[in-house]
Protein backbone atom coordinates (compact mmCIF):
# COMPACT_ATOMS: atom_id res chain seq x y z
CA UNK A 1 0.00 0.00 0.00
CA UNK A 2 1.13 3.52 -1.02
CA UNK A 3 1.94 6.02 2.08
CA UNK A 4 -0.82 8.06 1.08
CA UNK A 5 -3.45 5.74 1.39
CA UNK A 6 -2.11 4.86 4.82
CA UNK A 7 -2.41 8.35 5.83
CA UNK A 8 -5.52 8.91 4.39
CA UNK A 9 -7.17 5.94 6.33
CA UNK A 10 -5.43 7.10 9.23
CA UNK A 11 -6.93 10.51 8.93
CA UNK A 12 -10.25 8.63 8.05
CA UNK A 13 -10.01 6.21 11.11
CA UNK A 14 -9.47 9.81 13.46
CA UNK A 15 -12.52 11.18 12.52
CA UNK A 16 -14.67 8.64 12.92
CA UNK A 17 -13.16 7.81 16.25
CA UNK A 18 -14.04 12.00 16.88
CA UNK A 19 -17.83 11.36 15.70
CA UNK A 20 -18.11 8.59 17.60
CA UNK A 21 -16.87 10.38 20.99
CA UNK A 22 -19.20 13.28 19.93
CA UNK A 23 -22.33 10.91 19.39
CA UNK A 24 -21.30 9.37 22.82
CA UNK A 25 -21.02 13.02 24.72
CA UNK A 26 -24.06 13.35 23.64
CA UNK A 27 -25.75 10.53 24.71
CA UNK A 28 -24.16 10.07 27.83
CA UNK A 29 -24.64 14.03 28.41
CA UNK A 30 -28.58 13.60 28.33
CA UNK A 31 -28.55 10.61 30.45
CA UNK A 32 -26.54 12.36 33.17
CA UNK A 33 -28.94 15.56 32.62
CA UNK A 34 -31.79 12.87 33.23
CA UNK A 35 -30.37 11.44 36.18
CA UNK A 36 -29.23 15.09 37.97
CA UNK A 37 -32.41 16.50 37.44
CA UNK A 38 -34.42 13.18 38.81
CA UNK A 39 -32.26 13.29 41.41
CA UNK A 40 -32.61 17.13 42.40
CA UNK A 41 -28.23 17.85 42.26
CA UNK A 42 -27.36 21.13 41.01
CA UNK A 43 -26.99 21.70 37.19
CA UNK A 44 -24.20 24.01 38.15
CA UNK A 45 -22.17 20.47 39.41
CA UNK A 46 -23.30 18.50 36.25
CA UNK A 47 -21.54 20.84 34.31
CA UNK A 48 -18.87 21.48 36.12
CA UNK A 49 -17.80 17.76 36.55
CA UNK A 50 -19.16 16.05 33.89
CA UNK A 51 -19.75 18.45 30.70
CA UNK A 52 -16.66 20.69 30.77
CA UNK A 53 -13.86 18.33 31.77
CA UNK A 54 -15.47 15.64 29.00
CA UNK A 55 -16.40 18.36 26.18
CA UNK A 56 -12.01 19.62 26.80
CA UNK A 57 -11.51 16.50 25.67
CA UNK A 58 -13.10 16.32 23.01
CA UNK A 59 -11.66 20.05 21.96
CA UNK A 60 -8.13 18.24 22.10
CA UNK A 61 -9.18 15.25 20.45
CA UNK A 62 -10.65 17.89 17.93
CA UNK A 63 -7.22 19.78 17.46
CA UNK A 64 -5.37 16.86 16.93
CA UNK A 65 -7.57 15.38 14.09
CA UNK A 66 -7.49 18.32 12.02
CA UNK A 67 -3.72 19.31 13.76
CA UNK A 68 -4.58 22.52 14.80
CA UNK A 69 -2.25 24.62 16.68
CA UNK A 70 -3.01 28.58 16.71
CA UNK A 71 0.72 28.71 18.34
CA UNK A 72 2.71 27.29 16.01
CA UNK A 73 0.76 27.90 11.96
CA UNK A 74 2.27 28.86 9.00
CA UNK A 75 2.29 32.56 9.63
CA UNK A 76 4.42 32.00 12.68
CA UNK A 77 6.62 29.90 11.31
CA UNK A 78 7.16 32.21 8.43
CA UNK A 79 7.96 34.93 10.94
CA UNK A 80 10.35 33.15 13.32
CA UNK A 81 12.58 32.03 9.95
CA UNK A 82 12.40 35.93 9.08
CA UNK A 83 13.40 36.72 12.33
CA UNK A 84 15.97 34.20 12.33
CA UNK A 85 17.30 35.03 9.18
CA UNK A 86 17.18 38.70 10.28
CA UNK A 87 18.98 38.60 13.43
CA UNK A 88 22.00 36.92 11.61
CA UNK A 89 22.49 39.62 8.72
Amino acid sequence: MSKELEKAKTKVRNIKGLYNHLIIFVVMNLIFLAVVLYIDFSVNYFINFFVLPWGMGIFIQWMIVIKWNPFTSKKWEERQIKKYLDKEN
